[in-house]
């Protein structure tokens, strides 16, 4: 009820008590959901040999690594296998560091083997572990990772500054003060509604009502459209940049309606038509805006080739962060990585000609042949049960990112808080094998089903099974236990009692 179909403490104990006649409190809930986890971790772990056998059967495992965390709290490292879609490992270390990533790299290794491939993202610290434990085994950095990271080398700056700019011009303060005056001077923001709502059903209006609906419509898209966003985030995604467009689209209609005639001049004053077309201009015809735009659209045509290039998350679709790329088969990635040879070479030699101008050209050609030898994985080869067949591994560690994003979602539903930084802290590392009870083929081959778990962990317990693993470095965070009482410590009355302790050792010696 927990963790699949996302109960929180109070319903579970509702549910406990109506249905069952079992009056448990929400602290020992607590404690059995915690439970819950450290035995499907004991189960999960002692199955390994199972396991590692699945992964022999489809060729070997594609290594996806990754770790989350929310400001300067605790990191939940998990590893997945690309392929099966399996949760192998989850830990929670401190930070990125090269030693306990290590650590958790051998585990790993001793539990299922050397990965076919590791895919990963641009931290130095997961790079530098991969190399001391699967020394030699190819490496793939996650192309939708280097895109962002291309993106915010060529114009996160740029972006930025259009940002500053639009906020010190207050057009969203005006646009906003602009829609309550349209909303009095209709009589109610109903009914400014109702104008907007009877121009697109094309019902009769009469010019005043027209240009009052539009021009409420307008405003009100602009509002929603502040931080507006694909669905790709931020460098995919240019909310600031979008904004300036949509508004100057809706200029240049608003000036298509200062040239009607049908419309007097006193109606358009009247529904603040030039109000809202000076609160629009101070922004457009501001010269080191247009500047500042001119130059961020140029780096974002070069990033956009990119992405097209590599197939991720092209301009227009509609995958977001689930994006794959669309790469199937070896045929395509040869094609790819010829097309970005070809280009990089253009921008190589316009770069050339005006180095100081194409500084940011030149820095993203040389972070392409900074990691060139992992950005394409050549098929891989295997022989199973005799017979050849090629793995082409994932281009993105999006199995990973959409792991993190389910758990997020999960964590969020169960208590309703934005954060979940105290969830990472406390909960057991074993959350992260959640996701594999909703693997059909985790569930067939590795458990059975949902209903066999109370008996396997029965079991485990008869059979005296723990983690093969030492868990003694696991307790990252100072325990709740521990919090609390350190509330009521209070010295003077610890030392008044040590001192009434020694005197009464003294006179018993």
């Amino acid at each position: 009820m927990r963790y699949i179909e996302k109960r929180q403490i109070s319903e579970i104990q509702t549910i406990l008590r109506c249905q069952h006649h079992l009056y448990i409190s929400q602290t020992q809930i607590r404690r059995l959901n915690y439970s819950f986890l450290r035995y499907l971790g004991r189960l999960h772990y002692c199955s390994r040999g199972k396991i590692k056998q699945i992964l022999t059967r489809q060729g070997g495992y594609i290594l996806h690594v990754d770790s989350t965390c929310e400001g300067r709290g605790v990191h939940l490292l998990t590893c997945m296998d690309g392929l099966s879609g399996y949760v192998l490992y989850g830990k929670k270390i401190k930070s990125e560091n090269i030693q306990e990533l290590q650590m958790a790299f051998l585990v790993v290794k001793e539990m299922f083997g050397v990965p076919l491939c590791c895919v990963r993202d641009m931290g130095n610290g997961i790079n530098s572990a991969l190399d001391l434990v699967f020394k030699g085994v190819m490496r793939i950095i996650c192309h939708f990772h280097l895109l962002r990271d291309i993106g915010n080398d060529l114009y996160k700056e740029l972006h930025q500054a259009l940002q500053t700019k639009l906020s010190k011009h207050q057009i969203y303060k005006d646009i906003r003060y602009q829609c309550q005056a349209l909303e009095k001077l209709a009589g109610s923001k109903s009914n400014a509604e109702q104008y907007f709502f009877k121009v697109t059903g094309l019902e009769s209006v009469n010019s005043k009502e027209l240009l009052m609906g539009i021009l409420y419509g307008y405003l009100q898209d602009l509002k929603a459209k502040e931080n507006f966003a694909g669905g790709c985030g931020y460098i995919f995604d240019r909310p600031k940049l979008l904004y300036y467009k949509h508004m100057l689209e809706y200029y240049n209609k608003l000036l298509y309606f200062d040239s009607l005639p049908m419309i007097n001049r006193e109606i358009k004053t009247k529904c603040r038509l030039y109000k809202i077309k000076t609160a629009f201009e101070k922004i457009l015809d501001d010269k080191d805006i247009k500047q500042t735009v001119a130059e961020l659209e140029k780096q974002i045509g070069y990033f956009d080739r990119f992405r097209k290039i590599l197939r991720i998350a092209e301009d227009g679709q509609k995958n977001g962060l689930n994006d794959q790329g669309d790469i199937k088969t070896a045929k395509d990635l040869i094609v790819v990585e010829k097309e970005l040879r070809k280009y990089l070479e253009t921008l190589k030699q316009k770069a050339d000609k005006d180095p100081v101008k194409n500084k940011k050209l030149m820095g993203v050609v040389k972070q392409f042949e900074k990691y060139w030898g992992r950005i394409f994985a050549i098929p891989i080869k295997v022989v199973v049960n005799g017979k050849e067949m090629e793995i082409i591994p994932q281009r993105t560690n999006n199995i990973s990112e959409q792991f993190y994003r389910k758990i997020k979602h999960l964590l969020r539903r169960l208590h309703g808080k934005p954060t979940v930084r105290k969830d990472l802290d406390f909960l057991p590392e074993e959350i992260a094998l959640i996701e594999n009870l909703k693997n059909k083929s985790y569930m067939q081959n590795v458990i059975g089903d949902l209903e066999s778990l109370s008996k396997k962990f029965a079991l485990l317990d008869i059979d005296k099974i723990e983690a093969y693993f030492t868990k003694d470095d696991h307790q990252i965070k100072a325990p709740h236990k521990l919090i609390r009482r350190m509330k009521k410590l209070d010295v003077k009355k610890i030392m008044l009692q040590f001192q009434k302790n020694q005197v009464s050792d003294n006179h018993a010696n």
